[in-house]
């Protein structure tokens, strides 16, 4: 999926995209049994919302065929690292 270019956005809607970008880290990280990382939204609406709005920017990669699981895309993993200190 084409992604938005993440610098053409405006301070404001990278903070936005920053914050749900932590509340799906913070409530929709999981672990399967060898360890490996993976979000899921448990079948919640605003999960399902936000990993499709972080899907649509290039953040996050949805198994194909799910609107349920996915997990971090790199360019996921250095969006959050930058931020891991504070907001934009």
């Amino acid at each position: 999926m084409a992604s938005p270019d993440l610098e053409s956005l405006t301070s404001s809607e990278r903070r936005l995209l920053w914050a749900l970008s932590v509340m799906v880290e913070q409530y929709l990280t999981r672990r399967d049994r060898q360890g490996r990382e993976f979000l899921d939204n448990e079948c919640m609406v605003a999960g399902e919302e936000a990993l499709a709005v972080l899907a649509q920017h290039g953040l996050v990669t949805m198994e194909p065929g799910s609107t349920r699981m996915g997990e971090w895309s790199e360019a996921g993993r250095k969006f959050m690292h930058p931020m891991s200190r504070g907001a934009p």
